[in-house]
């Protein structure tokens, strides 16, 4: 967009007052720089992340901001298996979600490496992998209304990554083939609502 473009944009959805309450911010904005708020704030997105013993892997953004305990059960419940021990860090989101699960619940205390035998070194290897193909130091970082198919690009290439890079290109191209919708066209795709819970912090299709 153009500034001005940029500007009706922000107008439009009530957005201008609360960008342009920050001095610099706006500007910051336009130079696609690093965020201006430290921490967890609501210029980032959460994206949540499990896998099992059997190297199924979720990775999902799932909200603007901090977890909450109804993004993960959104996400998360009806998932657990009847024996599953469900280990996490200490993020208060999880215990009100195993409750009515009915499964063991093994958190990791703030900045303990273990509970135990319990730890979470495979989801810690996924998000440095995360971080691998989506580098804060990129030059376009990917936006939020792609997020999600990033995620589901990264977890094919997770589970495929011991293929050589031949045989990848050939399964991409036939899993692509056999799920590709034909009803679908990008102008559907660049309008379809963002399925993550925003906060009200901009609106859900953009």
């Amino acid at each position: 967009m153009t500034m001005t473009e940029q500007d009706e944009y922000l107008k439009k959805h009530g957005l201008w007052a609360q960008v342009t309450a920050i001095p610099g911010y706006l500007q910051e904005l336009r130079d696609n720089t690093k965020t201006y708020k430290r921490g967890i704030s609501n210029e980032q997105v959460c994206i949540v992340v499990a896998v099992d013993d059997e190297r199924r892997i979720i990775a999902k953004p799932v909200s603007v901001g901090r977890l909450e305990t109804t993004d993960a059960q959104k996400l998360l419940a009806g998932r657990f298996g009847k024996n599953t021990i469900f280990v996490t860090d200490s993020h208060g989101a999880y215990p009100n979600l195993v409750k009515p699960e009915r499964v063991r619940h093994v958190q990791i205390p703030s900045g303990e490496p273990s509970n135990g035998p319990f730890n979470l070194g495979a989801v810690n290897g996924i998000h440095s992998q995360i971080e691998k193909m989506l580098p804060e130091s990129a030059e376009r970082l990917s936006a939020t209304k792609y997020l999600n198919q990033y995620m589901a690009l990264f977890i094919w290439l997770w589970q495929h990554k011991g293929l050589p890079l031949a045989d990848k290109e050939l399964l991409f191209e036939r899993t692509i083939a056999d799920s590709y919708d034909y009803a679908e066209n990008y102008d559907k795709i660049k309008v379809r609502p963002m399925d993550i819970n925003t906060k009200g912090e901009f609106p859900q299709v953009v």
